[in-house]
């Protein structure tokens, strides 16, 4: 999630959600597992070794207009890596469409928008191909964000604009769906996959935790990493409203979800293999989050402190924590806490490393 501080100021005042009606929602639930078996999918062609755009049929943005994913595919091995863009959120039509909380919803995402962007975001450590990267032999999937739902919405509202009606594709789940099918069906023999968000991204990561590892069954090791995306407890109205616009989908056996995000961390370990691993980085006071979620400093510093304490050795899941208000911790790669850093922390995480675990704050 990426505010400027206007807007963020501006956010704090929404809370309720406009007037809004959600189309078959339920209904499209058994279409997004049918999109997301490999075996109906084309695999994604493209020039080696080289960021390349791709149109994926069916993928929309928030206006309804067609989408496609980033691609920098290799020969070096069969693993993956998928990253997941952040950007924001809008649940109504005060954040969608006066505060512009969320980033292309309005837009739309094309090939110009990933050229822009990955001239900037490509120059990250962690899509170079140097021995020091553990990622520089896998192909990389660049999942944009264009549907202000977290990667992980199935609905599409209609909200009322100062008297006019105005759809929103909240289809972040359907999207991510197509991709991983496509992903899947290009590297099905990858015996590891790493699945990357920042911001909203890492919220996508962890909503989406389930149908990624279920796209390659016979992965080895299966390693998410979600950046400033913490899962705690929300302010209640906020994650009502948020959940009444987008049709959130949870972890299988997660009761209390949907009264309390802050359950989801428990929810996912019970559904991680024994190889598999998820990460956390995060800065304790996260000014943005502390916005978006309707929280003080100090009680997103708390939670967020929780979070990682329930995350001991031998459960397959750790946080990297530093006492910060900044947001976005992977372009900070030098960042210490605890006495290690950002980028040798998520390099133990990625190679299954016996020396990962909690970090900071």
């Amino acid at each position: 999630m990426r505010l400027c501080p206007a807007l963020l100021i501006a956010l704090a005042a929404c809370g309720g959600t406009s007037a809004s009606t959600i189309d078959g929602a339920t209904a499209r639930d058994a279409a997004i597992d049918a999109i997301a078996a490999p075996d109906a999918a084309p695999p994604i062609t493209a020039p080696s070794e080289t960021w390349t755009w791709v149109p994926i049929d069916g993928m929309q943005c928030g206006d309804g207009s067609p989408t496609g994913i980033g691609v920098n595919l290799t020969d070096r091995s069969d693993r993956i890596l998928v990253y997941l863009q952040g950007g924001g959120a809008c649940w109504d039509a005060a954040t969608c469409f006066q505060v512009m909380s969320a980033a292309y919803v309005t837009t739309g995402y094309g090939e110009a928008d990933f050229t822009a962007e990955i001239a900037s975001v490509g120059q990250s450590y962690i899509f170079q191909r140097t021995g020091a990267n553990p990622f520089a032999d896998a192909s990389w999937i660049y999942v944009p964000y264009c549907t202000g739902d977290l990667h992980s919405g199935d609905a599409t509202p209609s909200y009322s604009d100062n008297g006019t009606p105005r759809t929103v594709h909240h289809v972040g789940r359907a999207n991510l769906a197509r991709v991983l099918a496509r992903a899947a069906a290009t590297r099905p023999a990858a015996d590891t996959v790493w699945l990357v968000g920042v911001s909203a991204g890492g919220f996508g990561v962890a909503f989406n935790y389930a149908a990624a590892r279920a796209a390659w069954p016979g992965a080895a090791a299966f390693r998410a990493l979600a950046d400033s995306a913490p899962l705690v407890t929300m302010e209640a109205t906020r994650w009502a409203a948020m959940q009444a616009s987008w049709h959130l989908a949870f972890p299988a056996g997660c009761t209390t979800c949907a009264t309390d995000l802050g359950a989801m961390p428990a929810a996912l370990r019970g559904a991680m293999r024994a190889t598999d691993r998820y990460g956390l980085l995060a800065n304790t006071g996260d000014q943005t989050i502390t916005t978006y979620f309707g929280l003080t400093n100090l009680g997103l510093a708390s939670a967020t402190i929780a979070e990682q304490a329930a995350m001991p050795a031998g459960s397959g899941q750790a946080a990297w924590l530093t006492a910060g208000t900044s947001h976005v911790v992977l372009a900070n790669p030098l960042l210490v806490a605890g006495g290690i850093s950002v980028q040798d922390w998520v390099a133990r995480w990625a190679t299954g490393d016996a020396a990962w675990a909690n970090a900071g704050p």
